[in-house]
């Protein structure tokens, strides 16, 4: 570029820079009269901001109470700044200047945010405060070791906690769309970088918030409570694809009362099978007929169709007619539930090796060392083909244990693998109940 344009560009530029230094001097002579409200407002924010922090180290600490006030404080001196900012804003320069208009309207919409996630703060923290009153505040460690009474009364509370987790879902999108309000060149460039994390960390918020207020309105059936809840599980081998993930190796049941496990029976799918051969005679589908080259239909092949709600009233009827048939319980389940080994492999990585028979298994080697045991490694051990896959009840069973044993801050984590899994379809529930099937669809569930 020659020199003599260098030289117009620089002088452009001293220029622009005379006339912004100008128009700030402007102001600040205009804006005068409005010094001490600029300071008051600078001074409730900070406020404001001390209490929210405050309120957030307080819920860490399950002070539920304290932190309900201190957001309640915070909420207050955010509402003063609100204020403050509309009296700044009878100042002409503030009407008629674009820049100084632009930059009062960013600095509300970041007030009001900042508002609004102290009103979030307060709604989340009345539930827990709720939850700790009915508990006599023994809801610290793990859930399971709570009485029968405390679990039930906090399964209500939860259940019941609906509306102000829709409350506190609406507070979360009303500051995402204050954030987005906010210009990109303005007077909050500087922390522009902040802003965007905050929108993300709202985001996954919202997100799970979403999957989270649903979920209360299953509560009653997945933690059998009022009344006990039966799942029918069925145990896919997804090294061997079939319509819903893998072929069905294991099928289990297990009882659910007031938030805790009861029993847990898991067992190889011949155990119904086999008996029931020259008995039961359903006609397979087609494609099952022609391919697979058998003559009847069992449990083993029941997730022909792709459609989980399809397959699992298939697997829940074939479930029933086979247990009668076995003299087996046959018990009509709340819901079907159809696992792929990978749900198995993320919960491991959390509640750690699980060690049966002498075996560890961990999240790096659950599924080949499994596949392994019940095809082969039985065979060391003395054991018979019959009860190869007893294994697999003494894994779950353990597994259950652990994770019932958690303490309560570690349930997010649990949601996380939850959700992650069923995102991927390694976790189906189909409900008997109409109601809560819509729910489960909704959720991705079936």
């Amino acid at each position: 570029m020659p020199k003599k344009n260098l030289n117009i560009i620089l002088k452009v530029i001293k220029y622009i820079f005379l006339i912004a230094v100008g128009l700030i001097v402007l102001i600040f002579v205009l804006l005068s009269n409005k010094i001490n409200n600029s300071r008051d407002y600078y001074g409730q924010m900070i406020k404001g901001k001390s209490q929210l922090e405050a309120a957030i180290v307080s819920v860490k600490t399950q002070k539920y109470q304290q932190a309900e006030k201190q957001a309640n404080e915070a909420v207050s001196q955010f509402d003063s700044a609100l204020n403050t900012l509309n009296d700044i804003r009878q100042n002409k320069v503030a009407n008629y200047l674009s820049p100084v208009a632009n930059s009062l309207n960013d600095l509300e919409y970041l007030t009001q945010t900042a508002e609004v996630l102290s009103k979030s703060v307060g709604r989340s923290t009345a539930v827990l405060s709720k939850i700790e009153a009915v508990s006599g505040g023994r809801f610290k460690g793990a859930f399971s070791d709570l009485s029968t009474t405390d679990r039930q009364q906090i399964l209500l509370t939860v259940y019941q906690s609906a509306p102000e987790l829709n409350g506190l879902k609406a507070n979360l999108q009303m500051s995402l769309d204050n954030l987005n309000k906010i210009h990109r060149i303005g007077i909050l460039m500087p922390i522009s970088s902040k802003l965007v994390d905050i929108k993300n960390q709202l985001t996954t918020a919202t997100n799970l918030l979403n999957q989270l207020v649903p979920l209360t309105q299953l509560l009653p059936s997945l933690a059998g409570y009022p009344q006990e809840s039966q799942f029918l599980v069925i145990l896919q081998n997804n090294d061997e694809l079939r319509p819903t993930g893998g072929f069905i190796g294991t099928y289990g049941l297990i009882s659910i009362k007031d938030g805790k496990a009861g029993s847990i029976v898991t067992e190889d799918v011949y155990h119904l099978d086999m008996p029931c051969i020259g008995k039961l005679k359903v006609t397979p589908p087609e494609p099952i007929k022609k391919y697979m080259k058998v003559e009847y239909w069992w449990l083993r092949d029941a997730n022909f169709s792709p459609d989980f709600p399809t397959t699992a009233k298939q697997v829940e009827s074939m479930f029933i007619a086979e247990s009668q048939c076995a003299v087996k319980p046959a018990v009509k389940p709340t819901a079907t539930i159809a696992i792929n080994p990978d749900l198995i492999v993320d919960l491991l990585g959390l509640v750690g090796p699980i060690t049966v028979e002498g075996i560890t298994y961990d999240r790096s080697n659950f599924q080949p060392l499994l596949q392994y045991t019940v095809e082969m490694g039985y065979v060391d051990k003395n054991i018979t083909s019959w009860n190869r896959k007893e294994v697999m009840n003494s894994v779950v069973s353990e597994l259950e244990k652990r994770l019932m044993l958690l303490p309560t801050k570690r349930w997010p984590e649990i949601l996380n693998i939850i959700q992650e899994n069923i995102a991927k379809r390694n976790l189906q529930i189909y409900f008997n109940n109409s109601e809560q099937e819509n729910i489960a669809h909704g959720l991705n569930l079936t």
